[in-house]
């Protein structure tokens, strides 16, 4: 081969890699900010869900109030006295916590267990 042919691939071969260089750079970069972007996305998602349980919470805590109100006025007029309807509800709240306390969240925890699994995982499917 003659010295300029020679040169001449060098100087593509060069060429080639700087090429290879700054592509595998540019795709760097577009990896991170493909990244970032997911990222980002992924707790706005996040926090608005976060936000939206909070005032579902918010919301049935305040409906349950009310309907036990309602229901303590309703069983005080029946017996003819607020309080003894007030004192019922209390009481059945009381069975209910004393009910929650004796099955020693055998039966709760891991059926709240199983429910956020296959929340998460039917969303991380989609």
């Amino acid at each position: 081969m003659s010295r300029k042919l020679k040169n001449y691939a060098m100087s593509k071969q060069k060429k080639d890699k700087n090429e290879i260089v700054e592509h595998t750079g540019e795709y760097l970069v577009t990896l991170l900010n493909l990244s970032t972007a997911k990222l980002v996305q992924k707790t706005a998602e996040t926090g608005a869900s976060a936000g939206y349980v909070v005032l579902l919470v918010i919301f049935f805590f305040l409906t349950l109030i009310m309907a036990t109100i309602g229901l303590a006025f309703l069983i005080g007029t029946f017996a003819r006295s607020h309080t003894l309807g007030f004192l019922t509800v209390a009481l059945l709240f009381f069975l209910i916590l004393a009910g929650l306390i004796i099955s020693d969240s055998k039966l709760l925890i891991p059926y709240m267990q199983n429910k956020l699994v296959s929340f998460f995982y039917k969303r991380k499917k989609q």
